[in-house]
């Protein structure tokens, strides 16, 4: 038997600006509403604080990537460094192409910030809290309908 439990609350949501390079393309500079879905599956009931605390950590993390511009610190296409006046330079395969207020930016271990990294990079946050006794799955959906998944 297993217990399934979805979470889906207010706060996990976040509205961040990015823009994906890959080898021979590069999207414009834009941004999305994103929301955050969590799947849990378990074998036994869950408690309450566990889920809980679980809630928390989503709600901390999509707080922290809230009103940024998501920096894929991983890239092999995009590049950055810091200038005069407190702000990053980013090169697209070299080439100078935005400068960001450095408080404005997010750097991510990651080498694209794409709906399926994200919802990784979330799952990441949770693997501690997990436990071995949970199946999480991690949705992160860039507008209704349109989002991807990662499930550890």
């Amino acid at each position: 038997m297993a217990f399934h439990y979805s979470l889906r609350d207010p706060a996990f949501v976040f509205y961040s600006a990015h823009f994906i390079v890959k080898d021979q393309e590069r999207e414009s500079l834009h941004g999305h509403s994103y929301r955050v879905e969590l799947s849990l599956t378990s074998s036994r009931p869950l408690e309450a604080l566990r889920i809980g605390a679980i809630r928390l950590i989503v709600a901390k993390v999509c707080s922290e990537l809230s009103c940024k511009f998501l920096l894929p610190a991983k890239s092999q296409h995009l590049s950055y460094e810091r200038i005069e006046g407190n702000h990053y330079q980013l090169k697209v395969w070299g080439k100078p192409t935005y400068v960001f207020p450095i408080e404005t930016c997010l750097q991510l271990p990651l080498a694209y910030s794409s709906a399926e990294m994200l919802s990784e990079y979330i799952l990441d946050c949770l693997k501690e809290e997990r436990g071995a006794d949970i199946a999480i799955t991690v949705g992160v959906f860039e507008k209704e309908g349109q989002g991807a998944c990662c499930k550890l």
